[in-house]
């Protein structure tokens, strides 16, 4: 989430405007991680957000190491927190969060005119 915050910042044109954007993704990405409201039960015209949401990964690998290989493990399929279905997938697409956005905050930072 800090680089998402941080590419934010270089992108807007200033920091009111970098805070109130940064702010309300990481509201939208809280909100559709599958711990507040269990997906099945997310409207379908909003659904498609979870998955370009960084939180949704964290807390399906927290859960499917928590409870993964137990007998609760029929509450992450009832939740649908079984997409993708083991902790190192949702480390991956993590971690390709997280290069994604770094190149991307680079570029924008790198496009930033220099002032003394």
């Amino acid at each position: 989430m800090i680089i998402l915050l941080q590419l934010t910042s270089f992108v807007a044109f200033s920091q009111d405007v970098a805070f109130v954007l940064a702010s309300g993704n990481v509201i939208i990405f809280l909100a559709l991680s599958g711990g507040f409201v269990p997906f099945p039960y997310i409207e379908d015209w909003i659904a498609w957000l979870q998955w370009i949401s960084p939180v949704k990964y964290s807390f399906q690998s927290f859960s499917r190491s928590l409870v993964g290989h137990t007998p609760a493990e029929v509450i992450l399929e009832t939740l649908g927190l079984n997409n993708p279905s083991s902790v190192g997938s949702n480390i991956s697409v993590l971690i390709s969060f997280f290069a994604l956005l770094a190149v991307c905050a680079a570029l924008a930072l790198s496009r930033q005119k220099e002032v003394r």
